[in-house]
């Protein structure tokens, strides 16, 4: 729970039910580098017969419809990434938000080369 500030304690979660530590190393060890192959399930999941999907996997597997929409979801955000939300705002911007822009600014001008949204 976060104090007074907004602060979490040291070694206190924000996100204590998030991904669980080591996650991301046991996909790596389970999946290594053969993003096309997972592109490929994906792909199946979403978008192929019952057939494709035996075959790429081995075996019949029961496909609901929101296997396909996750699977989907997957693909665009690994790909194309999520799209671009637009925010409209009226009247003056909190201080505290012009202090992270200004900062943001700052750096995107220290590092030129860094691509800025």
């Amino acid at each position: 729970m976060p104090s007074d500030n907004g602060q979490f304690k040291p070694g206190e979660s924000g996100n204590p039910g998030g991904r669980p530590k080591g996650f991301a190393t046991k996909i790596k060890e389970l999946c290594g580098d053969d993003y096309e192959r997972i592109a490929q399930a994906l792909h199946a999941i979403a978008m192929g017969t019952p057939e494709q999907v035996q075959e790429l996997f081995g075996e019949a597997l029961k496909v609901t419809t929101k296997d396909r929409i996750a699977a989907l979801v997957a693909l665009r955000d690994s790909g194309p990434g999520r799209p671009v939300q637009a925010l409209e705002h009226r009247g003056d911007v909190p201080a505290a938000t012009r202090v992270v822009h200004e900062f943001a600014d700052d750096e995107d001008a220290a590092h030129p080369q860094r691509e800025t949204a």
